[in-house]
């Protein structure tokens, strides 16, 4: 089947969707998987027209739910499930694409740097512009989750059939796409996305469903950890909305002046009457969030959470950094890498996180200092992590491990100026990763973890899990390719550390060669399972593989069974 028009490549995650044409080198946007729905028709079926899409968690939006896309549901004895709202998903691939038509077709311009300036016109979470009724002229290659699910790829042909109206197409499984994003037909595949991180085998351009595994520590629940450590310390979490735009305090004012009105002896400095009033009103506001929908404030926060963990921690190194830039791709013996792995097992960010009692409201009672960073702080996580109590009792977590690793503390400023300043705490968040066990022994009462998370047995046993249900013949060129992607795989030192651990345990390959693989930058890895499907759509050998309309008529939504590998 010959297509003369360019197909379109729509991968929808979890947290983002990004679409673009097949045969560029990035996709046109990145978009989030949600759509804002008002609280009146969230408990009832809403009209698709009342949706508000692309939606920003950056502006405060009163009365407005969010509905998600697609995204898995784990359990405690089986692999994940996965939901997807039909309309919701119809509505962002409708709208995703209507984006990157040339202004004939859509009223809106298009342009490849348009990554950036699409934000703004879903700052303030409004109605999506109009959109193209049918995209007949246009095939369309979606991405789906490595573990296999029929329904799943036949309500997708259904939409994409009877809704959108395309005149072709094909799904295929981001472990395969990510393959094809390195130049690999073959691999192990390490995603590391927001909801779940899977580890799925490819061989000879087939992903190998049943050997896959799927686990809901990601970057998600990596946020959630983050969290809780903040919450631990009695410092709530502020939403995306009331954290990126700072009010500047007039003089002679403080945060008191939010529980009372300002008086005569608070306006010292020059301070008008009119100002401080104003500037109450603002920050008030800024702090209500009585008319704001849970889901909405939850993924705002979240949003928050996520901008500080990946700006804030990096994987733990050890000392050779600089001596360590190398990686044994071809598995051969990394430099130094027993005398690291020694020196990392005595390190801080093996050992469980330093948490206070749950009940920190008391400890915060006892801990003048710790009170005032929060009031200095605007209620913001400003100079808390150097207050958390070190190894030895004392304070200035960050000290002892700057004396250690020779250097000076991670910090973070955030967008309003408070700091966060700390490295241990910087390196044992991503930890999560290969020691969960340990890390999170502090927190396995909790009632947000997961049984699913509390089964995951780190990053290395359980690449060794799923490489050891491969057939032995098929082991060597899955070791051979061993490829990193998702936005959790952009998190500083991973692709170092993973490194590191695979020379240093030749277990894990069982003795056999191995080769770490990734895209050559952050951004690339991110969306590296887009770029997969961008090389495959855009193959002169693929064009006889898609799904036809007339395909379709003739045989249901079955034909993706038959003809998506």
């Amino acid at each position: 089947m010959e297509l003369p028009l360019s197909a379109f490549v729509v991968d929808v995650g979890a947290l983002t969707t990004r679409v673009g044409y097949a045969g560029d080198d990035s996709p046109w946007f990145m978009l989030p998987s949600y759509v804002g729905v008002p609280s009146s028709s969230a408990s009832s079926s809403a009209d698709t027209s009342e949706f508000r899409f692309p939606l920003s968690f950056s502006e405060k939006r009163t009365d407005l739910a969010v509905s998600p896309c697609l995204y898995p549901s784990f359990s405690s004895s089986a692999l994940p499930s996965y939901t997807l709202h039909e309309d919701v998903f119809e509505h962002i691939v409708r709208a995703s694409i209507s984006r990157c038509l040339p202004p004939s077709s859509s009223s809106s311009s298009s342009s490849s740097s348009s990554l950036t300036a699409d934000a703004a016109l879903g700052a303030a979470g409004v109605a999506c512009r109009e959109d193209v009724e049918t995209l007949s002229d246009y095939p369309v290659l979606f991405s789906e989750p490595n573990l296999h699910c029929r329904a799943l790829r036949e309500k997708l042909a259904c939409i994409a059939f009877e809704k959108l109206d395309v005149p072709a197409l094909y799904i295929a499984p981001r472990a395969l796409l990510s393959c094809f994003a390195v130049g690999r037909s073959g691999g192990l595949v390490v995603d590391i996305g927001a909801a779940s991180l899977s580890i799925a085998p490819v061989v000879d351009g087939f992903c190998l469903h049943r050997e896959a595994g799927e686990w809901p520590v990601a970057g998600d629940f990596l946020d959630q950890v983050f969290s809780c450590v903040l919450a631990r310390h009695n410092l709530p979490i502020l939403p995306l909305f009331a954290t990126l735009k700072p009010i500047q305090t007039p003089a002679g004012l403080s945060l008191s002046s939010l529980d009372s009105q300002p008086t005569s002896s608070a306006l010292r400095g020059g301070s008008s009457s009119a100002s401080a009033a104003s500037w109450v009103a603002a920050r008030r506001a800024l702090y209500d969030w009585t008319d704001v929908d849970p889901s909405f404030l939850r993924l705002s926060q979240a949003a928050a959470l996520r901008n500080m963990r990946e700006s804030f921690c990096q994987v733990f190194l050890g000392d050779d950094r600089g001596a360590g830039a190398e990686t044994a791709e071809d598995g051969g013996g990394f430099p130094g890498a027993s005398g690291i792995a020694e020196k990392a097992q005595k390190r801080c960010a093996s050992r469980p996180l330093l948490l206070p009692p749950a009940d920190a409201g008391r400890r915060a009672q006892q801990v003048p200092s710790l009170q005032n960073v929060k009031q200095d702080a605007a209620f913001t996580p400003s100079r808390w992590l150097a207050m958390l109590p070190g190894p030895a009792g004392g304070r200035g977590l960050h000290a002892g491990t700057a004396a250690l690793l020779g250097g000076a503390p991670h910090i973070l400023e955030l967008p309003d100026g408070t700091r966060l300043v700390g490295e241990e705490l910087a390196n044992t968040i991503p930890e999560v990763l290969f020691h969960p066990r340990t890390i999170l022994q502090p927190l396995e009462a909790e009632s947000w973890m997961d049984p699913a998370a509390k089964a995951f047995r780190g990053l290395t046993e359980e690449l060794h899990d799923v490489a050891s249900r491969v057939d032995a013949e098929a082991r060597k060129e899955i070791f051979n390719g061993i490829v990193l992607a998702g936005g959790g795989a952009a998190t500083p030192g991973l692709y170092e550390r993973l490194s590191r651990e695979l020379s240093r345990e030749a277990s894990i390959t069982m003795g056999m060669k191995w080769r770490l693989l990734a895209a050559p930058t952050l951004f690339e890895r991110r969306v590296s399972t887009w770029i997969g499907g961008s090389v495959l759509a855009s193959m002169s050998a693929f064009q006889s593989l898609w799904c036809s309309r007339e395909e379709y008529d003739e045989h249901g939504p079955s034909i993706v069974e038959r003809k998506c590998y």
